[in-house]
C-alpha cells in the first residue's frame, strides 16, 4: 500500500520561513509543509504531529493583518503569505542547517 504525505498539489503559495521566501504545498497544516522543505531534517525530529508535546510551535503573522499568533503547526493550516517569525527550540535544531544553506 503507498501512503501520499501530500495531498494532490492543486497550487504552491508563498511563505517565509524565518526570513526565507518558500513556495510549499496549499491546504496542508505547516508541519507538514516544513517536512515538503526539509523532509529528512523534519522526518528526524521529535514531533508527535497530534497537539500533545508542543515542540512544533510557531509565532507567525498573516498579510491580511500582521498581528503575531503563537500556534503548534501540526494543528493549523498554512496560508498564502504567511510569515513564520520565530519557530520553537526543536524546529530551529532541525531546520537551520538548511534554512542557512539557501
Amino acid at each position: 500500500m503507498v501512503s501520499n504525505l501530500f495531498p494532490p498539489l492543486a497550487r504552491m503559495i508563498k511563505v517565509s520561513v524565518l526570513g526565507k521566501e518558500f513556495d510549499v504545498p496549499e491546504k496542508t497544516t505547516i508541519l507538514r509543509d516544513l517536512q515538503f522543505l526539509f523532509p529528512w531534517e523534519i522526518s528526524l525530529g521529535d514531533f508527535c504531529w497530534n497537539n500533545e508535546c508542543g515542540n512544533c510551535e510557531v509565532i507567525f503573522k498573516t498579510d491580511g493583518d500582521g498581528v503575531l499568533r503563537r500556534t503548534r503547526c501540526c494543528q493549523y493550516q498554512i496560508c498564502d503569505g504567511m510569515r513564520i517569525v520565530e519557530v520553537s527550540k526543536e524546529l530551529h535544531r532541525c531546520i537551520k542547517a538548511k534554512l542557512e544553506q539557501t
